[in-house]
């Protein structure tokens, strides 16, 4: 005869499996994913673009706008552009005067031009004047380097995941170009640099969307920018240096020794294999 215990407790044996059993996994299927946004894709992934890096953009954005006002759109920065040499005496004084001071200004002043995008051709003029031309060109040369690498790596941490993920996967020829420049990325700067397809500043924005890393972009712009450095240098120090043969001789001889990695590249893939560069 069944007892009362026997009688209040549950048929475990009839119950359906699980029904009486606390349900672990309800709060895990029910609790929100946060680590997922609506399209599926983790809300901290590399390929979404983050508040910090939306703030950062549009900082940067309105930064680069006043800029181009500054410089293209009001009389002094007209004025600059059209004769950088009004302001050469003033400079070659400054530089006098102030030995350690004047070339940080330069440095600064390179960098932030080159963050904004805007032309640094006369800056390379005014160095002429304040510092002639070894010490214009290595003081030019050291601010393109490392000005450069900043907007490397700001591009890249901007941009250049989301760009790989959702511009670059859809469009096969842009994978097969920014494949070749990960495995050649210093030729590619290089390059870039002796021909000029792109403004400088602009370049170094497009650089940072791929795989090119800071040391590659750092030597290609080390070696790529001496010839166009050392002519604008040379326009501060002494314009009338330009209109001797042998001053063109020497800068299209540079000019030449500096593609030759290039054309090798190019026309001997395997010779690159063989050193360990592909």
């Amino acid at each position: 005869m069944p007892t009362d215990n026997d009688t209040n407790a549950p048929d475990e044996a009839n119950a359906p499996n699980g029904a009486n059993a606390p349900d672990d996994t309800t709060d895990d299927a029910t609790a929100p994913d946060d680590t997922h946004t609506a399209g599926g894709a983790r809300a901290d992934s590399p390929g979404n673009f983050t508040l910090a890096r939306r703030i950062v953009l549009t900082i940067l954005g309105v930064a680069i706008a006043v800029g181009a006002v500054l410089v293209f759109a009001t009389p002094t920065g007209r004025a600059i552009l059209a004769d950088p040499h009004q302001l050469g005496k003033n400079v070659h004084a400054f530089a006098d005067n102030h030995a350690i001071l004047s070339p940080v200004l330069l440095i600064g002043l390179y960098g932030l031009m080159t963050v904004l995008a805007m032309p640094v051709w006369w800056l390379q003029v005014l160095a002429g004047y304040g510092f002639g031309l070894f010490m214009g060109t290595t003081w030019c040369l050291g601010a393109a380097v490392g000005a450069a690498v900043a907007v490397l790596k700001i591009s890249h941490w901007i941009g250049a995941d989301w760009f790989q993920s959702h511009v670059e996967s859809k469009i096969a020829r842009l994978q097969k170009i920014d494949q070749a420049m990960g495995h050649n990325g210093f030729l590619v700067v290089l390059c870039l640099r002796l021909i000029h397809v792109l403004p400088f500043g602009l370049s170094n924005y497009v650089i940072g969307l791929t795989r090119v890393t800071a040391t590659e972009i750092a030597a290609g712009t080390l070696l790529g920018n001496i010839p166009a450095i050392a002519f604008y240098v040379t326009l501060g120090v002494d314009p009338s240096l330009i209109q001797r043969p042998i001053f063109w001789l020497a800068l299209i001889a540079m000019q030449i020794v500096l593609l030759i990695p290039v054309a090798i590249r190019y026309w001997r893939p395997d010779y690159f294999r063989r050193i360990g560069l592909e």
